[in-house]
């Protein structure tokens, strides 16, 4: 995978999975896994599911791009940025109850951020070997 290739398609899947979060998909989880009775009107199937399922997925195809591109480039440490982002995404840290619904605090979203940015730019430069044949 070409690295320029491999920089759009990873942002290109980077986008759904903060705008899925927007509209509850952790929410979801944290529900589900913290309250044993719902709260009224609150289903454990239905929307919020589907979003959940959705939001795996694109943080799965994180996963698979950055590892194929690591593969290509003798890099396949490089899938640890996507995994470790999807983790902190999904895990339960403490939320902030807002009037709308349950908010991570600031520095839990700037962690996948950063593992994404990183992600991005170590799979974007060249590797060593293509350098060095270069040379």
């Amino acid at each position: 995978m070409k690295p320029v290739k491999y920089a759009i398609f990873y942002f290109i899947c980077i986008i759904p999975p903060y705008f899925l979060t927007l509209l509850g998909s952790n929410e979801w989880l944290y529900r589900n896994l913290y309250h044993k009775v719902p709260p009224i009107g609150y289903s454990f199937s239905g929307t919020g599911l589907w979003l959940f399922v959705w939001h795996l997925l694109f943080l799965g195809l994180l996963c698979l791009l950055a590892w194929r591109r690591g593969k290509a480039i003798q890099k396949i440490w490089l899938v640890i940025f996507p995994i470790i982002a999807t983790v902190v995404q999904l895990a339960p840290f403490p939320m902030i109850e807002t009037p709308y619904h349950l908010a991570f605090p600031l520095y839990v979203r700037l962690i996948p951020i950063m593992m994404h940015i990183c992600a991005i730019v170590i799979g974007v430069l060249p590797d060593r070997k293509s350098q060095k044949q270069q040379a």
